[in-house]
């Protein structure tokens, strides 16, 4: 049974919610700027090796790869808690002296960072307004500024979410688990993302993904020595979670609070569990899907991966780079009122925690300083939540421009179920029209069949029928679009 259409009142109270939200975020971070100019930006151009001590230590890391000697004790400002497949990837940086290693890895970041956003907007067909929004605030982003200030990893692990995220929606599944695998062999905090397949029985992702992860690992400890796994995994172990406000995974704001950490390893437990539960009814369609057309399967690998950073001990606030794919598709499918807000709170800058700083553990000041992990959780709830509920609706607008008929779709978002445009909203229809076309196809003594301008299929019972009637849009979505009437 389809849920009957929220009412324009309640629509209209979320619409105005987001709208202030945003403007919140907004006005926050112009403030924070002027008040605090250049906290990280400026940093960026810091010609001492140990303003950016994240790159720092891999550089040492992988210089030493390359001289035969031990990747963990190098004598860099951190430990090097990564696992050795890293230095082994990173090695052609090592060729370089540290500070042209580190901007030439800079401006592969940005590359990086700016290509993912570009193919995620271009395989969701958002429109050109939705697209410039989508990578300014991440150019403006404070987690994109820290991890160009410290040289983390974060693009290079973005870039491989959002490949393994379009293989999915070629149908490429096994190539997909592949992929995760080399992103875990990079940051193994993200492991449950080789579980998904696990959650939805899919076996042979299943084996591909843990064998792809284990492969890469296996070449890391190879080419470090085998003494580099055992000194990597006594590092990764005894690390405690810092209480800093950076830290935006749940131990960590049981650390702030001075709470225990068995009570950070339980909710570790419970969050990674609960991601995988939530999102094993949400299978990818066996034949893909055409552009512009989502489902319920798009953000799996978000809403895990944000899980994951919302479990880990650490989790830096600048891991947030990683999420946006999924606040896009959440945009594609009209949520733009849960999209926008998630994209424009991370601009809030570090320079938040100044304001704090006078009494740092009274009550109003552990709200404030825990910002960024509400920024985390509203990711992981938003994209579970997806993942779990949402139904395309069966409409679609007839020409680009005409307001579309409201969303029925069983979703208890609420108003983000509402039909923003006849674009933004029907093209999402599309994933049950992909399924029941491609298992159509398959079945013997199936209907004859039509394909339709976006790859879909249409029985000929329904080629009679006007385009509009579709499941499959053929319009470029808008942002932000007016509520219907």
């Amino acid at each position: 049974m389809l849920s009957p259409t929220p009412r324009p009142s309640r629509a209209a109270g979320y619409t105005v919610l987001a709208v202030a939200l945003t403007a919140l975020a907004l006005g926050t971070a112009a403030w924070l700027f002027v008040r605090y100019p250049g906290v990280l930006v400026s940093g960026v151009a810091n010609t001492d090796p140990k303003g950016h001590v994240d790159f720092e230590t891999f550089w040492r890391s992988t210089v030493a790869l390359l001289h035969g000697a031990d990747t963990y004790q190098t004598g860099s400002v951190l430990p090097n808690l990564n696992p050795p497949f890293l230095s082994l990837l990173l090695a052609p940086f090592g060729l370089l002296a540290m500070l042209p290693s580190y901007w030439a890895f800079s401006a592969l970041t940005v590359l990086l960072v700016t290509a993912a956003v570009f193919l995620t907007a271009r395989e969701l067909r958002l429109g050109r307004g939705a697209t410039v929004f989508a990578v300014l605030t991440m150019w403006a982003s404070s987690p994109l500024h820290g991890t160009l200030l410290l040289g983390q990893i974060y693009g290079l692990l973005l870039f491989g979410l959002v490949l393994a995220w379009l293989a999915q929606r070629r149908g490429r599944e096994v190539l997909a688990a592949v992929l995760l695998g080399v992103v875990v062999a990079l940051k193994p905090s993200l492991a449950p993302l080789l579980l998904i397949p696990l959650a939805q029985r899919r076996w042979p992702a299943l084996w591909a993904g843990i064998a792809s992860a284990g492969v890469t690992s296996v070449a890391g400890v190879l080419a470090a020595g085998p003494s580099s796994a055992l000194e990597w995994l006594r590092l990764a172990t005894h690390t405690p979670a810092p209480e800093v406000d950076a830290n935006a995974s749940l131990p960590g704001l049981v650390a702030r609070l001075g709470g225990p950490g068995q009570v950070g390893w339980l909710l570790t437990v419970a969050v990674v569990l609960g991601s995988l539960w939530w999102i094993r009814r949400a299978p990818a369609s066996p034949g893909g899907l055409p552009r512009g057309v989502v489902e319920r399967a798009d953000a799996t690998i978000f809403a895990v991966a944000a899980g994951c950073l919302v479990a880990a001990p650490i989790a830096w606030l600048n891991y947030t780079v990683m999420l946006w794919p999924g606040a896009l598709v959440l945009l594609r499918a009209g949520r733009w009122r849960v999209a926008v807000p998630l994209l424009v709170f991370p601009v809030i800058p570090v320079a938040w925690g100044n304001l704090w700083q006078a009494a740092p553990t009274a009550t109003v000041s552990l709200v404030g300083r825990s910002l960024y992990c509400a920024v985390l959780l509203g990711f992981w709830i938003a994209l579970l939540e997806f993942a779990r509920n949402y139904q395309a609706s069966p409409f679609a607008a007839p020409v680009e421009g005409a307001v579309a008929a409201p969303a029925t779709g069983s979703d208890p978002a609420g108003p983000e179920a509402t039909v923003e445009s006849g674009a933004t909203e029907s093209g999402a229809a599309g994933s049950t029209a992909a399924r029941s076309g491609t298992a159509g196809a398959a079945g013997a003594g199936s209907p004859r069949s039509q394909s339709t301008p976006l790859g879909g299929i249409r029985s000929d019972a329904e080629a009679g029928r006007p385009c509009q009637g579709s499941s499959v849009a053929t319009t470029e979505p808008r942002f932000p679009t007016p509520e219907p009437p």
